[in-house]
């Protein structure tokens, strides 16, 4: 079910983010306000899990990006400290 969700709502920010591509004018500022900073408020590991779900859909580069790639933007954006996301992608797979 989490597999569906996340298809479905990447789904739609594609969507979004293609559609702001292309009705954006060459002088028009970017929606996203880089002054604003997001904070990850759930569980480090729900966020892995999430991260493991979208490289287990190949959804980045048709399955071509490394784990290592997949998480650091998003340790980035929401400025959280991932750790050990390697031992934490092999608990989640044990749990499957």
């Amino acid at each position: 079910m989490a597999k569906i969700i996340a298809n479905d709502l990447l789904h739609v920010y594609l969507e979004d983010k293609m559609l702001s591509l292309e009705t954006k004018q060459p002088n028009q500022k970017s929606l996203f306000n880089t002054k604003v900073i997001q904070n990850w408020t759930d569980s480090k590991m729900a966020l892995i899990e999430l991260l493991h779900t979208l490289h287990t859909e190949d959804i980045f580069k048709n399955g071509a990006s490394a784990l290592k790639d997949i998480t650091i933007y998003p340790e980035s954006i929401y400025d959280i400290n991932l750790g050990q996301y390697h031992r934490a992608f092999l608990k989640t797979i044990m749990r499957k």
